[in-house]
């Protein structure tokens, strides 16, 4: 072979090596990716789940001694109800904003590593917006309740309720506070924790849209006495809904691609002088639309609290009504919720895992992805929720102790465990972070990921 000869096959083969190395890690690239994924999407999962539990168990033991404080005022029970839950809903939209901003003064050094009192003070950011959102909900549920009639309460507490959150968030104020809060700024102060307070009450939205929705498939289902019945109607009722509010979310999420595929536009447009009364004119129509979009966006995000719900009442109406004979989670006995909710929090951990992974081209399919992806945490939060309330109603028909003492030790109790349970999965969390690096860099994909000034240890 010739001295030619050889250089040739010395650069083809060069050539050959440089595809294959270019293609390892183009592979290694995506798989890294797709754990990067995964392990995001768990530690949301879990999050979302905890904030869920304990803010649910917070507000029902300050609303459970608030109720027992109002019952011997001389009114009817509904009227007391609401008056406890009117005062809880003040009460925690007070507290909660101050401990918030307490927060936020709180720093950990990195040299500590994780720490109880970190993993304490995550859940506590993550649990007390849930304690807010579950005292209005339940103020939304008493306000219904004080009318006999059985459409006309849901439908004017869930417009009234999105009218207002929506003229609440356009407020200047609360865009700004929004903002400060995202970037972690030090200049929000106490003030800013306030005014974000709208925000919280998309769970009392999702309530009030939910019972609205739900009134005819509840009717049915009184109409019968088999479980097996009743647990048809609930899937039918199930897929309808899923079927209008993926379809409701992809012309939404059209509608935002297209609003910021004009933006630019608009931007161009020169500016034309118009006299007084055609500004204002166009001034007012400017604010009708914005206030038009913002309900749809309530509107969507209580939408995604309507498919939880009827998530969590076809797997209810399966496993408690038709496998179980109960008329629903709370009626069956505490061992029966922990089974449920042992049950369905691994499942749906790899679910979530999965669907945040799959590639889905067709929007309908990306929708509906999304809607289930979201609706898992709070279904699993929920579930545990169930058996909370269960196991301290047999605790108190058992040992006869004081309804408050039981509540505040169980509330010590679920604080402490959960907080245990965050430390240990973001041990592990850091631990996987470290490797998944080390593997970045050991690839050279380190700076396509994102990894060259990561920490080691993040919260």
């Amino acid at each position: 072979m010739s001295a030619t000869e050889e250089e040739q096959a010395i650069a083809a083969l060069r050539e050959e090596l440089s595809s294959l190395k270019k293609a390892v890690g183009t592979r290694v690239h995506r798989q890294l990716h797709q754990e990067k994924e995964k392990a995001k999407t768990v530690r949301s999962f879990i999050i979302k789940s905890l904030a869920t539990i304990v803010g649910w168990f917070t507000a029902q033991t300050i609303s459970v001694c608030l109720l027992r404080a109002f019952a011997s005022v001389d009114a009817t029970k509904s009227q007391q109800s609401f008056y406890g839950y009117t005062v809880n809903a003040v009460f925690v939209s007070i507290a909660v904003p101050i401990c918030l901003f307490m927060l936020t003064k709180v720093h950990f050094k990195k040299e500590e590593g994780i720490t109880i009192r970190q993993s304490l003070v995550e859940i506590m950011k993550a649990g007390l917006p849930c304690v807010v959102s579950w005292a209005w909900n339940d103020w939304t549920k008493s306000v219904v309740a004080l009318s006999d009639a059985e459409v006309w309460p849901q439908a004017l507490a869930a417009v009234l309720l999105t009218i207002f959150v929506s003229i609440s968030e356009l407020l200047p104020c609360f865009e700004t506070a929004m903002v400060k809060l995202k970037q972690r700024d030090p200049t929000a102060g106490l003030l800013a924790q306030f005014e974000v307070l709208p925000k919280y009450f998309a769970l009392a939205c999702g309530y009030a849209w939910n019972s609205l929705f739900r009134e005819p498939i509840t009717r049915l289902q009184e109409l019968v006495d088999a479980p097996l019945f009743v647990f048809m109607l609930q899937v039918v009722y199930f897929v309808l809904i899923t079927s209008f509010i993926s379809f409701a979310q992809k012309m939404w999420s059209r509608r935002l691609k297209q609003k910021k595929e004009q933006q630019p536009e608009d931007d161009e447009q020169p500016n034309v002088a118009y006299n007084t009364t055609q500004a204002s004119l166009e001034v007012v129509g400017d604010r009708l639309i914005d206030m038009i979009e913002m309900s749809s966006h309530i509107i969507m995000e209580s939408l995604h609290f309507v498919y939880a719900w009827a998530l969590l009442d076809t797997i209810n109406a399966l496993f408690f009504t038709f496998l179980l004979g109960c008329s629903g989670a709370t009626t069956c006995g505490y061992p029966s919720n922990f089974g449920f909710a042992m049950l369905i929090t691994p499942v749906f951990t790899l679910l979530a895992d999965q669907l945040a992974t799959e590639d889905r081209r067709s929007e309908w399919n990306m929708a509906a992805a999304n809607l289930l992806v979201s609706a898992l945490s709070l279904c699993v939060g929920w579930a545990w929720a169930n058996f909370c309330k269960t196991a301290i109603s047999s605790a108190l028909d058992i040992d006869m102790t004081p309804v408050e003492a039981t509540w505040f030790i169980a509330l010590a109790f679920v604080w402490l465990s959960c907080t245990g349970l965050y430390h240990r999965f973001e041990v592990e969390h850091n631990a996987w972070h470290r490797k998944y690096k080390e593997d970045a860099i050991g690839h050279g994909v380190a700076k396509s990921l994102d990894l060259t000034h990561s920490p080691t240890c993040q919260l």
